[in-house]
């Protein structure tokens, strides 16, 4: 990731434990092919000192997947692929899982973007009500009982109350649930990284009081 200046204010790294573990075993291999001798043992010092050298390099050329400065978000969304936000574009950052659980499950860091924000209401919106677009009949009819005829209208049921007033990117709510991978534009994966919420907001509030952390990880 080319950078220019300092080091940035706060950033998200891949651990090192890892690949440091991944590195001891192919140098304990190595040694242990070269003690062993012979075409197998030279074969596996060979292919385990080959692996030492790309881990040496992989630890060496860790870089931020995450980094957070005066301009705004920057997020490594891929190998060449690396896109930054200015802070008055920075509505939310989102903290969710994807996939299934299994081996393809990883946390995902999401930037929800003022260009996101209508697509967002879209899919939030609640269905129409039945009857919605109909005739109003009811309303324009002269037949109006007594007012100790008409019977107390029926509660709400707490799910539906609950359900219609949290529009929430990662809730569980059935009319307000939305896939992040598809109405989100920048995301990266947090492989092998380790996000706090709390210190992701305590590190926000030194460029922007208004930018909201949701964490819905599984």
């Amino acid at each position: 990731m080319a950078r220019v200046g300092a080091r940035p204010a706060w950033d998200i790294r891949p651990r090192r434990a890892p690949v440091v573990r991944a590195l001891v075993a192919a140098v304990a291999l190595a040694v242990a092919g070269a003690l062993l001798g012979g075409a197998i043992g030279w074969l596996a010092f060979l292919f385990f000192s080959v692996a030492s050298v790309a881990l040496i390099a992989q630890l060496v050329g860790r870089r931020p997947v995450i980094e957070l400065d005066e301009r705004g978000v920057t997020v490594a969304a891929g190998p060449d692929r690396v896109q930054l936000v200015g802070w008055d574009e920075v509505e939310a950052i989102l903290l969710w899982t994807r996939g299934p659980r299994g081996p393809s499950r990883v946390d995902m860091f999401s930037v929800v973007t003022t260009a996101d924000l209508p697509g967002l209401a879209s899919s939030l919106a609640p269905p129409p009500a039945e009857g919605d677009g109909l005739p109003e009949e009811s309303s324009t009819s002269t037949d109006v009982p007594p007012t100790g005829d008409v019977p107390p209208p029926a509660s709400d049921p707490p799910s539906a109350a609950t359900g219609a007033g949290s529009p929430d990117p990662g809730g569980a709510g059935g009319g307000g649930r939305v896939d992040p991978e598809r109405a989100l534009r920048v995301a990266a994966p947090l492989r092998d990284c380790r996000v706090d919420a709390y210190e992701l907001r305590a590190a926000l509030l030194r460029f922007s009081t208004r930018v909201a952390v949701v964490d819905r990880r599984a």
